[in-house]
């Protein structure tokens, strides 16, 4: 490419209305691939694209045989197979894009789609260079009186998945956390390795203070349960500096009096409590566990940073009551941290949130729990997750991994869903499950809501590898309209090929 020359290279997919459909059965999700390789004649369409990129570069140059360019240097890419699902159609398009840099410097972009030699629409888009000034630039003009989702996609430069994670942190935590605190910091009142250690401090520990567990140290909390943790106070280690994997507080199964249902290791005390820097290690890693544990129990609003959380049959994290916020990061803030192997088929949650809570789930790695994040259904009840990536391994019976319970409406027939939930910005990696052909896509789907929110539940720019039915589920409530099951779904990739779906879809059951 020639320097000074200034070539924009924009895919705009437009959604016509198709004219085949493809039906998509409750057990698979087809995605047919088209061909083709007519050139029609083309539609101008005007667009305003000062904020759009693209990351397809131009590899081939060519003399611009097509009459209208004569005599003007053409950039050509070679053909792309692009696929959009818009349900309840599946298609695929092979595109041809040019750029054009006229003598006026406009950069001038095409792109065709094409369904078995048909054409569905043909775009040729006009932009300026990055520095020209686009106050009176031309809004986007569609073919149709509706909005469309892919002009939306582009213009605002939207992105997917996990791996966009503007938090400036590694995606559950670890090296490369930035915000650890050291064994030398002022706020470090005490420094433990042993358990009387620890419960000594906190029996004296105030509000701002920090109790830091070595990072070498194992302190064996068998036997133990109910630790309150006061108000303000921090337990913290160093996961993650200079590759450390931070101190580990863990139980044994021991087979004592104490070992009760539910009974969690710490429990909080107050507000604004922080778990950062730890490993927190129970007994049950398996699907199969005699009793149900809980690592942290809060019924106040904390913060649980960079720690590895893993072998708690119930819950590693388990909120409860602290709605009435206005925003969900002011009810729990869970971000950076790595869960997994809390599976207990029938429990088994990496983040528990019940009873009325909210929080804000950012930036985890969780793999190997039954649901990851689960809500319990509850009036008040919701929560916001995003940047988080769920891997590929969830083996316990029905493990879709991000929940919300139903409840029996309070106020009225039907079944609700807690209030509000969003969900976007995440990657969920499980294709499938091992007791596939027992189970069939019931047994991992990503997301399940089970009844209808009373505010609303939104999943939205997430990219999901699972194609075995629609990824989003919903409890198919009989009291509800259509209308009124308050569940929004677009703007999603699926599959490994990241097939876009701007709207849908949704499996009602």
């Amino acid at each position: 490419m020639r320097q000074g020359e200034v070539v924009l290279i924009v895919l705009i997919l437009l959604c016509a209305a198709l004219t085949t459909s493809t039906a998509i059965s409750d057990q698979s999700l087809s995605l047919a691939s088209g061909g083709g390789q007519t050139i029609p004649k083309r539609i101008e369409v005007p667009l305003n694209l000062a904020n759009v990129s693209s990351s397809l570069a131009l590899d081939e140059q060519s003399s611009g045989s097509d009459a209208q360019h004569a005599g003007r240097p053409v950039y050509t890419s070679h053909s792309e197979k692009i696929s959009i699902l818009h349900l309840p159609v599946i298609q695929s398009f092979d595109t041809r894009i040019w750029g054009v840099n006229t003598r006026d410097i406009d950069a001038r972009t095409q792109a065709v789609l094409l369904n078995s030699s048909e054409v569905l629409r043909d775009a040729l888009l006009f932009s300026g260079p990055k520095e020209a000034d686009t106050t009176n630039a031309i809004s986007p003009t569609p073919s149709t009186g509706t909005s469309n989702p892919i002009l939306t996609f582009l213009s605002q430069k939207q992105t997917f998945g996990a791996e966009s994670n503007p938090t400036g942190n590694p995606i559950g935590g670890g090296n490369g956390y930035t915000d650890i605190i050291s064994r030398d910091d002022p706020r470090v009142k005490f420094i433990v390795d042993t358990r009387d250690e620890l419960l000594s401090a906190l029996q004296s520990t105030r509000s701002g203070d920090v109790i830091y567990v070595e990072g070498n140290a194992n302190i064996d909390m068998s036997g133990y349960v109910d630790i309150y943790v006061p108000a303000g106070v921090t337990i913290a280690s160093n996961r993650g500096e200079n590759g450390a994997a931070g101190g580990r507080i863990y139980q044994n199964r021991d087979g004592g009096s104490w070992e009760y249902d539910w009974a969690p290791l710490f429990r909080t005390a107050g507000q604004n409590a922080r778990f950062t820097g730890l490993r927190i290690e129970g007994p049950d890693k398996t699907t199969s566990a005699p009793r149900a544990r809980c690592a942290i129990h809060a019924t106040y609003p904390l913060e649980v940073d960079n720690c590895e959380i893993a072998g708690w049959s119930f819950t590693g994290i388990g909120i409860y009551r602290t709605g009435g916020v206005s925003d969900m990061k002011n009810g729990g803030y869970f971000h950076h941290n790595h869960i997994h192997h809390c599976q207990m088929n029938g429990l088994g949650y990496g983040i528990g949130v019940n009873d009325g809570a909210v929080c804000l789930i950012e930036a985890n790695y969780l793999e190997y729990c039954r649901h990851a994040i689960a809500g319990d259904g509850n009036v008040g009840t919701g929560y916001e997750a995003r940047y988080n990536i769920f891997g590929p391994n969830f083996i316990a019976n029905y493990a879709f991994q991000v929940d919300m319970h139903g409840k029996p409406n309070p106020s009225g027939p039907g079944t609700i869903a807690g209030d509000t939930i969003r969900i976007h910005h995440n990657t969920f990696m499980a294709t499938g499950h091992p007791a596939a052909d027992q189970m069939g896509p019931l047994g991992i789907n990503p997301i399940r809501i089970r009844g209808v929110p009373r505010l609303g539940a939104y999943v939205d720019h997430n990219w999901f590898y699972y194609t075995l039915a629609p990824p989003v589920w919903q409890t198919d409530d009989y009291d509800a309209t259509p209308g009124d099951k308050r569940l929004s779904v677009t703007a999603n990739l699926i599959g490994q090929d990241r097939v876009l779906s701007p709207s849908g879809p949704i499996k009602y059951y």
